[in-house]
């Protein structure tokens, strides 16, 4: 794998080692697979995360920048207002779980 870093004058490639990190949990297993009792593994939080941002994008609430994408008629939310809203979605889709 190959990684930018910048340095003063201009940015400059590094190798770096192809090894995954992860640590192990119990078994030698990797502590990403070991699932918590009680809750879906951590991928299923991530897509779920996603969807639900994408899902309150589609029903119309989003921050000014998406607003002015779509047109100067377009309704828009604070970002703390979008935050919330999308709070707010992610907590009824958990309760879902």
């Amino acid at each position: 794998m190959i990684r930018l870093t910048s340095g003063k004058s201009a940015a400059r490639r590094t190798e770096t080692d192809e090894r995954p990190n992860r640590s192990s949990g119990r078994n030698g297993e990797d502590a990403e697979a070991v699932p918590v009792r009680g809750q879906p593994p951590s991928c299923c939080g991530l897509a779920t995360l996603e969807k639900v941002c994408v899902d309150t994008v589609e029903s119309g609430f989003m921050t000014k920048d998406l607003a002015l994408l779509i047109g100067p008629d377009q309704k828009w939310l604070s970002t703390t207002g979008f935050l919330e809203k999308v709070a707010s979605n992610l907590e009824a889709e958990m309760a879902k779980w």
